[in-house]
């Protein structure tokens, strides 16, 4: 009997990964063919349709996040300009960082917690929706897990090329996203870490061999380096945005948890958080220094939330979330190992039991996370061009105005000025004009705004946009 089960885990364990991937697959399928939003049309028309690379590289709207338009740049201009295509790079690196996250936990924790973790990240709305959206969340994560991964590895054993490649590693993640700075920090900071607490007690045996070498030395020099300009960038976009204080400042952090975990802080978050702090307790010889390096990431993070507290998402710190996982499996399965035996059968009875509520609410939670990823542009065109004939003239205004022409088969004609759109309003018969509420909008088009919500015969609400038809 007992070779029959052997057996049968083995198998699992075997086909565990495709398995996991083709789960993952299916969950986000689905989304990679809805309509554009906002930050995916700006790259669309500021970089994409840019007359060549070069061009692209240098416009300004793209230097925190320089990476991702390169690799959509690259794939529209191979697959053609569509959802799919330009997301496909966000995809790749979402089903990447599940791949690197099983190896990862299997390596240095167990093989069922690289199934935990990596069902909880195949699952999670958050990754859903930062797999399929063509902006860099999902590069972040497959970075912050091969940087993790590298450095873990070049710490067992010091090599010149582990180094070069990881530092290439941060380099690359550094381009996705400023605040992946925190990863730089992090491991510059545990490398002294472990430095100094292996010089004070030399009597420490464990894998970790750490030596102030010519490895470990010019490895510690270009961290330094990245990270101290890194950070000078951050100080410097900082300064441009306003503080937040107050409740505001205090609430972030419990948004980022609830956001990241799809679950509302009372209870689930609680019984979570829980778990996670018991994942991170060292029970065993083959994580040494885990709990430094999380406790130092998550340092690095908050003093990274208190430089910059101004117009800042949960998403920015996606570094985070891969750990926050692989910490709340580490918890499970500990909480489960600790407890007599005779109380296992209740204690596995409640995982299944939370696990199903974790899964409704996640199932629920995906159309509320969407709001930021999705601005209903084409829906809104769709609409107009059902309401009205090939004589109806279609207009724009605000600060998006020319991302309506994207999903327009006619032409979406915009207005710099007021008089232009009352010349434009007294020479067509019919028009429907489409606003983004939200600024910056100029004083011009504040103008045509309130002269159309005067003048307006219908209008129909889509969350933020606004279709007015003006005239039958």
């Amino acid at each position: 009997m007992d070779k029959v089960v052997s057996k049968t885990l083995n198998f699992l364990e075997k086909f565990q990964l495709p398995l996991l991937l083709l789960v993952a697959i299916i969950l986000r399928i689905q989304q990679m063919g809805r309509e554009f939003f906002y930050d995916e049309l700006n790259t669309v028309y500021n970089f994409i349709q840019s007359p060549n690379l070069i061009d692209a590289i240098h416009n300004p709207l793209f230097t925190s996040q320089l990476a991702y338009p390169i690799l959509g740049y690259g794939a529209c201009h191979l697959l053609g300009v569509s959802e799919w295509s330009l997301r496909l790079p966000a995809l790749l690196f979402g089903l990447g960082s599940i791949v690197l996250l099983w190896f990862f936990c299997k390596k240095y924790f167990s093989p069922m917690t690289a199934f935990l973790s990596s069902s909880f990240l195949i699952c999670s709305p958050v990754h859903i929706i930062w797999s399929t959206s063509a902006r860099g969340y999902s590069a972040m994560i497959f970075l912050a897990i091969a940087s993790t991964y590298l450095y873990f590895s070049l710490l067992e054993k010091p090599s010149f090329k582990k180094a070069l490649t990881l530092i290439l590693i941060n380099v690359l993640g550094f381009f996705f996203h400023l605040f992946f700075i925190g990863v730089i920090c992090l491991q510059v900071l545990h490398f002294l870490w472990v430095t100094f607490h292996q010089r004070n007690d030399p009597s420490i045996k464990n894998k970790f061999i750490i030596g102030i070498s010519a490895t470990g030395g010019s490895l510690l020099f270009s961290w330094l380096t990245h990270g101290i300009s890194g950070w000078i960038n951050i100080s410097q976009v900082s300064q441009d945005l306003p503080p937040l204080y107050g409740e505001s400042l205090i609430y972030f952090p419990l948004k980022l948890w609830s956001e990241y975990l799809a679950l509302d802080l009372w209870p689930y978050g609680v019984i979570a958080a829980f778990l996670m702090l018991l994942g991170l307790i060292p029970n065993d010889k083959k994580r040494p220094f885990w709990l430094s390096y999380i406790f130092i990431l998550f340092l690095c993070s908050i003093i990274m939330w208190l430089q910059k507290p101004g117009f800042i998402y949960p998403r920015y710190f996606a570094c985070l979330f891969p750990f926050i996982f692989l910490s709340l499996a580490n918890g499970m399965i500990y909480l489960s190992n600790i407890l007599p035996i005779k109380i296992r059968p209740f204690l596995i009875t409640s995982y299944i039991f939370f696990l199903i509520l974790i899964g409704w609410n996640w199932a629920t939670k995906p159309s509320e996370l969407m709001v930021d990823f999705q601005d209903n542009y084409k829906t809104a065109v769709r609409y107009a061009e059902s309401i009205s004939n090939e004589h109806t003239a279609f207009c724009a205004f605000g600060n998006q105005d020319i991302f309506y022409q994207y999903y327009s088969k006619r032409p979406v004609i915009r207005f710099r000025t007021f008089n232009e759109f009352m010349a434009f309003y007294q020479r067509e018969s019919s028009i429907i004009c489409f606003a983004m509420m939200g600024p910056p909008m100029s004083p011009e088009h504040k103008k045509i705004f309130y002269t159309m919500y005067i003048n307006k015969v219908d209008g129909v609400s889509f969350k933020n946009i606004l279709v007015f038809h003006l005239k039958n």
